[in-house]
């Protein structure tokens, strides 16, 4: 007991129980709610409750950066970024675009800027086709720097109509200097015509029409015409025992006919000659119209010269002479009538 006593009194520390240590326990937690909730209402009321701020933090934009304090939303360095040089990130070819990129010397902010694409640098054009009449040409270039490759039609250069004119019978046309096609074919257009050949007795005529545009011709007959015969001539004179000949020539060729007289019939030849002209002058066969017209019928026949009167007579200058010999009519001679 004694010795209890001695340790007690020595300072040696007592033990503590469960329940007071719970005790002291929510006591500090009570403390430090209260503390913070205090520090909470202060900092809302705007009340500082510490000695400095501590900006550690840097916030920024595209524009400018700024530093926050850890402590509360208190704001300071705020300035326009300083920017470093311009770096290439990425180089930019024919059809994508590069990239360049800097930093800010403060915040460490990274800016990026894009670089345009540089396009292709084509070469001189090339033929690849000709174009032709009908059909389209092409060129083509190539990108120095990449190989790429574009190409262009070029048009038709169409039909180049000239040169000779071709025709037949109803058109002409031409054909193009580059492909041969015919084309600009064009109906004839002729002239009013020039009689190449006269028509004759026997023989036809031509006409000639020839096209004011490309010189083509074509022809049209003429049909022949009749002789124009002029007035019978008497080469010879028939007899009683020869025969006699007359000629005439047509007047608008040099053709001639010719008759022969028979030996036994001038004076009935003559007769034959009067019929017919009486006949054309009564322009009837009337026999009365006839013997009424006769006496206006003037005639070169082959005994002479023969008009009749108004009777019907004969009134001609030539008379045939004959003689009976051996019992039959002989020609002796002719005489003329003064």
């Amino acid at each position: 007991m004694k010795d209890q006593e001695n340790r007690q009194d020595q300072g040696e520390p007592k033990p503590l129980n469960t329940m007071r240590l719970a005790a002291i326990a929510l006591a500090i937690a009570a403390v430090v709610v209260v503390g913070l909730s205090v520090l909470l209402i202060l900092r809302s009321c705007g009340i500082d409750v510490h000695d400095e701020h501590h900006f550690v933090t840097w916030q920024q934009d595209e524009a400018e950066h700024w530093q926050v304090c850890d402590g509360c939303d208190e704001t300071t360095e705020r300035a326009a970024h300083s920017w470093g040089e311009w770096t290439r990130t990425r180089e930019p070819d024919c059809t994508q675009p590069g990239e360049q990129a800097r930093i800010c010397l403060v915040c460490g902010y990274r800016d990026t800027e894009e670089i345009a694409a540089l396009g292709h640098t084509y070469g001189e054009w090339v033929i690849l086709r000709d174009a032709t009449c009908t059909e389209e040409g092409a060129l083509q270039h190539s990108c120095a720097v990449c190989g790429h490759t574009e190409t262009q039609a070029t048009e038709q250069t169409g039909h180049t109509y000239g040169g000779d004119w071709h025709s037949d019978g109803s058109a002409h046309w031409q054909v193009c200097f580059d492909c041969g096609e015919a084309g600009n074919l064009i109906p004839h257009t002729w002239n009013e015509g020039e009689t190449t050949t006269l028509p004759g007795p026997d023989a036809e005529g031509e006409t000639t029409y020839t096209c004011t545009v490309c010189g083509a011709t074509h022809t049209q007959t003429l049909p022949a015409t009749e002789h124009t015969w002029g007035e019978w001539e008497l080469v010879e004179a028939p007899t009683c025992t020869q025969s006699g000949l007359r000629i005439h020539a047509c007047t608008t060729c040099p053709a001639t006919e010719e008759e022969i007289i028979p030996a036994v019939s001038a004076l009935g030849y003559d007769a034959y000659l009067a019929a017919i002209a009486a006949i054309e002058a009564a322009g009837s066969t009337d026999t009365t119209a006839i013997r009424d017209a006769l006496q206006n019928v003037q005639i070169d026949g082959v005994t002479g010269s023969i008009t009749f009167d108004e009777n019907g007579d004969a009134d001609k200058d030539l008379a045939f002479i004959k003689t009976i010999k051996d019992g039959k009519f002989q020609f002796l001679t002719t005489t003329t009538v003064e």
